[in-house]
């Protein structure tokens, strides 16, 4: 043991530069590692913890009041699948959100009381921790979830404006709270918490709102209409908790759901019920693409430190090989040899890799609250086992290369040995281009790279993979940011104006002719939306009055008839169903409808699981009379920056003739999709810096072992009168031209592929069909500077010619 401590020790102190280098790479790469895997599991387990805290249920579920009634939760209780049904009351209110600009923001909020329904973790004024001693909001406040910091950016403080019948009631801001079921804004329904002397108030004045609209329009619309902005709903929330099978192991959310849907005739036509798997997904979806995405960089990361580890072996056995020769002369086994290359290999990787991972572990608190509005739960600072697993995986395929690599040493002879490795001399000139005055520096690049080309395969690799993550990520950041990124990312569609027509003396034309003179109108339409229940989930129907805005069908074509339907993606997945296949929906009034599925639909829509029908098929599983529904025009504008201008003149036009609100189906998710937007072409910008760091220590570890194989070339060409410049010039145009043509490479393949690999990454959103913006003069001007920090790195490296001494190469 006390040679291979020595060998290893000697190598370390004489090559610090290069495994340095090595340590820095592994260190970041566990660092990013150890940072997704800490931060997901951490806010996966939290969610875990605060639903058992709360007290959720497996099953989560709301309806009226009339609908959802004691009788319907008793028969759910009676089920052998389930352990426990709870009951709780809410109100269902449209809330005026604070806005900075002239646009009003209405949301429909479901308010319950404090201490009725689960039993909420109130968050501390600095966001970091629980406020124990809390009681909860006193009269005239609330507390709302962590989500709506992102949707719709509430702050403590803000006031809201509960909208009554004609009667406005105000709420003041108190706090957040943690809500494991429905806090993430990527949830279509807030729950806010109020006193319950509030509560009843706002019971009470939903009650008598009621009574003096009976009969009317507005009180029948069912609860999930996005559009009863003007209406009130006393509602029920369902908890349901699954009991055990006969070995005492929970029965699972869907057998549960299965079980309700097939024996209550309230839980196969519920308008919302949600298992609690599906509830977590939708909490940790951001959470999870972006740990995928650094993920990918982290792979990166380790790639290129593998790289590195490759040639600071074969630098080393290329350095060392007189000494190697003669240990074995002197009875030195291969094994020792090998054992000590490992010691310092795997050594310095260890220390690397978990100092990386004590960095993340530093990291990660500061990183939670800002999360805890994307899941709506806040964790608390975490180390998880797993990153040991994987960091244990990392060092062992960094000790199989070192080991696959030494197992040159055992063919090292004395003779060889003599000669430092040398091939014995050959007179066969390995150059394929010719040596002249023109171009001499090119000449004898292309030369170098010729007679050795298997020096230059991992430089060529590195500078395919990175010029293919940047053009990925730049093609994302560009698509993420351009004006169409909404229906082109997410494929959701945006209306610039939203016109509900309150005097029947005004048409479609009249509202399209006001909003002409300020900006064409692109495309104009009617939109209706349900959601139906679906083997225990509740899935979101659409129908449109226009279809022709639509341009993310994945194939097939839109419906044309009131029996046809396309299917999101994830739907059809779940549902095996391709074009052609029949699907049936239960309506509301318990009727089947059958459709064919004519196309399916990649679009962020209800996370891949929303439908497109025909407006009048929507209105009958709805179980609506279209004489009696009341919904707004929508308008795209071909200039999208003159919206607030085209609502200004209708409302100077028309006056309270026309609702201006937005009430188009994705009103509300704006906050979320600039969260999603900021959060990627952040991590996109800050891993294309590092990744030209990479790219500039990558190239300068490499170098190491070209030094070693060509320092006599080197010299002779000093000799003959070369300056140390010239040979400078010459060695960083070998990396220039090897990395332009891995970073043509590496572009072609990122066109190919990125797309279908950043859809698999949004495909968690239900949005799996992306075309990047791959613009030639951006993607030109990256790869350009990319193949010059290849060059002016090497330059900077090849620093050690202007030491070469040719006496010295003489005497060796």
């Amino acid at each position: 043991m006390g040679i291979i401590t020595t060998l290893s020790r000697a190598s370390l102190k004489s090559r610090k530069r290069a495994f340095v280098g090595l340590g820095l790479l592994l260190a970041l790469a566990a660092f990013v590692v150890a940072l997704c895997l800490n931060l997901s599991l951490a806010l996966s387990q939290r969610i875990d913890d605060a639903i058992i805290e709360a007290e959720a249920g497996d099953v989560y579920g709301y309806d009226l009041r009339q609908n959802l009634d004691d009788d319907t939760v008793a028969a759910i209780e009676a089920l052998p699948e389930v352990a426990k049904a709870r009951a709780n009351d809410l109100v269902s209110i449209p809330t005026d959100f604070p806005s900075s600009n002239e646009e009003k923001r209405t949301s429909q909020v479901l308010y319950g009381a404090w201490e009725s329904g689960l039993h909420y973790n109130v968050v501390s004024a600095d966001g970091a921790t629980f406020d124990a001693e809390s009681a909860g909001p006193a009269d005239d406040e609330t507390y709302v979830t962590l989500g709506a910091r992102v949707q719709p950016g509430t702050q403590v403080g803000d006031t809201l404006k509960l909208q009554i019948g004609d009667q406005t009631r105000t709420l003041t801001v108190a706090g957040f709270v943690e809500d494991p079921q429905l806090g993430t804004p990527f949830m279509d329904v807030d729950r806010y918490v109020v006193s319950k002397s509030t509560f009843a108030e706002l019971d009470e004045a939903i009650a008598e709102e009621a009574a003096a609209s009976a009969g009317s329009a507005d009180a029948a619309q069912p609860i999930e209409s996005v559009y009863a902005k003007h209406s009130t709903y006393p509602v029920r929330e369902l908890q349901i908790d699954a009991a055990t099978d006969l070995a005492g192991a929970p029965i699972s959310a869907a057998q549960v759901t299965e079980a309700m849907v097939d024996s209550v005739p309230w839980a196969s036509k519920s308008p919302a019920m949600f298992s609690a798997d599906t509830l977590k997904g939708h909490a940790m979806m951001v959470t999870v693409i972006g740990s995928a995405v650094l993920g990918a960089f982290a792979s990166l990361l380790y790639l290129i430190a593998l790289v590195i580890c490759v040639h600071t072996v074969s630098a080393i056995m290329q350095e060392d090989y007189r000494n190697m020769g003669i240990l074995r002369a002197v009875g030195v086994r291969t094994r020792t040899l090998t054992a000590a290359l490992l010691l310092q290999f795997c050594g310095v990787s260890l220390i690397a890799l978990l100092v990386g991972a004590a960095a993340a572990t530093l990291a990660l608190p500061p990183l939670l609250p800002p999360f805890a509005s994307i899941a709506g739960v806040l964790a608390q600072p975490t180390f998880d086992p797993l990153v040991f697993v994987v960091l244990v995986a990392l060092l062992a395929i960094i000790a199989v290369v070192v080991t696959v690599k030494a197992r040159r040493i055992s063919s090292i002879s004395v003779l060889v040995a003599l000669r430092s490795g040398s091939p014995d001399v050959a007179f066969r000139s390995r150059a394929i281009s010719t040596i002249s005055g023109t171009a001499l520096n090119a000449h004898l690049t292309l030369r170098a790279i010729a007679s050795q080309p298997k020096r230059y395969l991992s430089l060529l690799a590195c500078s395919l993979v990175i010029s293919a993550f940047l053009v990925i990520t730049t093609g994302l950041s560009m698509e993420l940011t351009s004006p169409n990124a909404s229906r082109d990312v997410f494929g959701i569609w945006k209306s610039d104006v939203s016109a509900l027509i309150v005097d029947d003396s005004l048409s479609e034309e009249d509202l399209r002719a006001v909003i002409d003179d300020v900006s064409p109108v692109e495309s104009s339409w009617q939109e209706t939306f349900v959601t139906i229940n679906v083997d225990g989930e509740s899935r979101a129907f659409l129908g449109v009055s226009d279809f022709s805005f639509i341009e993310n069908l994945v194939e097939g074509a839109v419906p044309r008839h009131d029996n046809e339907i396309v299917l999101g993606e994830h739907l059809a997945q779940a549902e095996g169903l391709a074009i052609g296949d029949e699907f049936a929906v239960e309506g509301k009034d318990g009727e089947k409808r059958t459709f064919l599925v004519v196309g399916t639909l990649s679009s962020m829509f209800n996370a891949g699981f929303g439908n497109l029908l025909t407006r009048d098929a929507v209105y009958d599983i709805a179980d609506v009379d279209p004489q009696e529904a009341s919904t707004a025009w929508q308008f795209a504008l071909e200039d999208h920056s003159l919206a607030e201008q085209a609502k200004r003149a209708l409302e100077d036009e028309f006056g309270s003739k026309v609702d201006t609100d937005q009430t188009y189906l994705f009103a509300d998710t704006e906050g979320v999709i600039a969260l999603i937007v900021s959060l990627f072409v952040g991590i996109g910008a800050i891993m294309g810096v590092v990744a030209l760091i990479i790219a500039f220590l990558s190239v300068a570890l490499m170098s190491t072992r070209l030094f070693t194989a060509e320092r006599r070339d080197l010299g002779i060409y000093r000799a003959v009168g070369f300056t140390a410049r010239q040979l400078r010039i010459q060695f960083g145009l070998r990396f220039l031209f090897v990395s332009a043509v891995g970073c043509v490479l590496g572009t072609a393949l990122a066109v190919g592929a990125g797309p279908a690999l950043v859809g698999a990454l949004f495909g968690m959103f239900g949005r799996s069909s992306i075309d990047l913006a791959f613009n030639p003069l951006v993607i030109g001007a990256l790869l350009t500077g990319l193949a010059l920090v290849f060059f002016a790195s090497a330059y900077a490296a090849s620093r050690v010619i202007r030491t070469i001494d040719v006496r010295e190469l003489v005497t060796e």
